[in-house]
């Protein structure tokens, strides 16, 4: 295998020992440990399979090599004690660490603005993202703990992080579509914390607008799956949903918004959703789609994009 000599990889697993095994194939000099989320749990058993399973890339470092961890997850600050080398943590809560994002504010597109605290800047440099949600400010803090550790400047970094895009498709993509439709496109892949982060954003992104949120069914969750489905209907209705409509296994998440006063519609398939979905969305909307890969939620997104172009 060859490489440049900087390059960046994003590694997954559905397993415990899947990392450590690419890090036998490739071992890195620095990498970044943004959560200790619910993802895979059907996989990885309980969060603290998900921890462990995760942990193998911080002890799997180079000797020397920097770890990037969380200091607003237990878990991940925990993980300090396994990196060879150098640690970096980084806070968007107000908790101790060496690069931070303080005084954040939202504005009318969910963009947060934050003053960053860098090690090497002089000062806070106030910093706006370009990508919505809250929790993308984590994000940025990982990003930019990982261009320390590469050796980019830090007055450059800090200039950058006000410029980034999300290059990856259906990850909160936001476009306005024919007829004023505002489309939250984040159908990538879905469990209950992304899904939270993503009905976190929906009221400042939709503003006056109809709200009309689109799940499919979040896969692999394990024994918590009927739980966090539920919590998705909860969280839809809190968010001001008008609307919630399920696709695939969603009756749980349904089942909670209807009992909050939210019209819902379920189908079976993304197919089949498709072919309804025209008739149940109105100009001016604002549609969040979220969902499992594997549940299909992209392809609605998809779809609306083709018959409803800019």
């Amino acid at each position: 295998m060859s490489a440049p000599a900087t390059s960046s990889w994003r590694w997954g697993a559905s397993g415990p020992g899947h990392i450590a095994y690419l890090t036998d194939i490739a071992p890195l000099d620095a990498a970044g440990v943004l959560m200790i989320g619910h993802a895979h749990m059907g996989g990885f058993g309980s969060i603290e399979g998900v921890a462990a399973a995760k942990a193998e890339i911080v002890a799997g470092l180079l000797p020397g090599g920097t770890a990037i961890l969380n200091a607003d997850d237990a878990r991940a600050a925990a993980m300090a004690d396994l990196a060879p080398g150098r640690v970096l943590t980084f806070s968007a809560q107000g908790n101790p660490a060496d690069l931070r994002a303080e005084n954040i504010a939202l504005d009318e597109a969910a963009r947060a603005g934050f003053d960053l605290h860098l090690p090497g800047l002089d000062g806070p440099r106030r910093v706006r993202l370009c990508v919505a949600g809250a929790h993308n400010v984590a994000n940025a803090l990982a990003a930019a703990g990982l261009a320390l550790a590469a050796g980019l400047d830090p007055g450059i970094i800090a200039e950058r992080l006000g410029t980034a895009s999300i290059e990856s498709p259906h990850r909160m993509d936001i476009s306005e579509l024919s007829g004023d439709l505002l489309l939250i496109d984040d159908s990538y892949n879905a469990n209950i914390d992304s899904m939270t982060a993503a009905l976190a954003a929906l009221p400042a992104l939709a503003g006056s607008r109809r709200r009309v949120v689109v799940v499919s069914e979040m896969l692999e969750l394990g024994e918590s799956s009927a739980a966090d489905h539920a919590r998705t209907g909860e969280l839809a209705a809190r968010a001001g949903a008008a609307m919630l409509i399920g696709i695939g296994s969603t009756q749980e998440a349904l089942e909670a918004a209807r009992a909050r006063g939210v019209e819902v519609v379920g189908f079976d398939d993304a197919a089949t959703a498709i072919s309804q979905i025209d008739a149940l969305l109105a100009d001016g909307d604002a549609v969040l789609v979220k969902g499992s890969n594997g549940s299909g939620a992209w392809r609605l997104a998809d779809h609306l994009k083709e018959v409803r172009p800019r």
